[in-house]
């Protein structure tokens, strides 16, 4: 291998990488934008319903993290890591299996 291969795949890998990055920063942005939008929907509709205080800003602090969450594994696709993993256990963890059961 010559300096001229090594740096033709360099270059191609730089380039593969940096898009992938620039990739990451513009959905991280969106993302970060839409979950602000969401939060004050949510925060809106709460309001309006005459929700308490304090359990309108828990419910509006559940939305972003769990939102957030959303977006990290969707970042982390962009990057081709594995995400059904976290998502399935993700997804799991809000199900309850005793909550299923047919009626005695």
């Amino acid at each position: 291998m010559d300096f001229k291969e090594i740096g033709a795949i360099a270059l191609d890998t730089g380039t593969r990488v940096g898009l992938k990055i620039l990739g990451a920063i513009v959905l991280w942005v969106v993302g970060r934008m839409l979950i602000g939008i969401v939060a004050r929907m949510a925060h809106n509709a709460l309001e309006r319903r005459r929700v308490d205080t304090t359990l309108a800003r828990w419910i509006g602090s559940v939305i972003v993290v769990a939102l957030n969450i959303v977006l990290v594994i969707a970042i982390l696709g962009v990057f081709g890591v594995e995400t059904t993993t976290p998502a399935a256990a993700w997804r799991g963890a809000g199900s309850c299996p005793t909550s299923r059961r047919a009626p005695s």
